[in-house]
């Protein structure tokens, strides 16, 4: 608790989905949340602190968040599925 492990997932998907012009990946995301701490508020403030430029434009900023997948499995097995059904998502988008 408390060590900053929330904070440096959302830092890791800030990054991955910021355009690639400020140095982001350009990418998507799918967060797992299984402690259910996810703010996507969080997210904004923390993308807009580390790459301002990038989400100046409301536009812009709507089209990365759209990025971002967050799933909430409820239990181990759920997770087990959900991280099945994303490997084979990856492999088919190949």
């Amino acid at each position: 608790a408390g060590a900053g492990k929330t904070q440096l997932c959302l830092t890791a998907c800030a990054s991955a989905c910021a355009p690639t012009r400020v140095g982001g990946a350009d990418g998507g995301v799918i967060y797992i949340d299984a402690e259910r701490k996810f703010s996507g508020a969080r997210l904004e403030e923390i993308a807009r602190a580390k790459f301002g430029e990038a989400f100046a434009s409301e536009v812009e900023a709507e089209a990365t968040w759209n990025r971002v997948r967050v799933a909430t499995p409820t239990s181990l097995s759920d997770l087990a599925k959900r991280l099945e059904a994303l490997e084979e998502a990856i492999i088919d988008h190949k």
